[in-house]
Formats: structure tokens, sequence, C-alpha cells
């Protein structure tokens, strides 16, 4: 009986031994993804905004006065929520 629990005790660190070496060189791949997951999603606002305050401008400048901000805000707002419903769309795609 003693046997069987002093081998089952050796088993358990031994395989705790061999995960936690998998982990530590796993480790820093895991963060360097998760890195480069972080500045890209920032870089993606980023070129998301700028593309959406170039439609603005251009959609003011084209339409003039006195309902050229008033119409370029609402195709800027409604290109956003068209961005915004196809991220969703894409993250539920994801997670079925």
């Amino acid at each position: 009986m003693f046997r069987h629990v002093s081998e089952f005790a050796i088993r358990t660190a031994d395989l705790i031994e061999a995960e936690g070496r998998l982990i530590r060189r796993q480790l820093p791949r895991l963060g360097m993804g998760l890195g480069l997951l972080i500045v890209a999603s920032l870089m993606t606002v980023v070129g998301g905004t700028m593309l959406l305050v170039a439609l603005w401008l251009g959609v003011e400048r084209a339409v003039g006065e006195p309902y050229g901000p008033s119409i370029a805000s609402l195709v800027t707002g409604v290109l956003a929520l068209g961005m915004a419903a196809g991220a969703y769309f894409g993250a539920s795609q994801l997670h079925k």
C-alpha cells in the first residue's frame, strides 16, 4: 500500500516538474504574442480613427456650408457603426 502511495507521489512530482519546464519555455513566447496583439490592436484603432477623420473632412468640404458638418457627421457615424458591427460579427464567429 505504501509503495503505491509513494510511487504515486513520485510520479505526480515528476509530472509537475515536466509541466513547469514546459511553462518556463513557453511563457516568453506567450508574452511576446500578447504584446504584439496589444500593439496591433492599438494600431488598428488609430488607423480606423484616422480613416474616419479623413472621411469626415472630405465630406465636410465636399458638401460645404451650412450642412457640411452635419452630413459629414452622419456619414462618418453610420460608417463607424458599420465597422463596429463588422467587428462584433467577426468576434462572435470566433466564439462558436
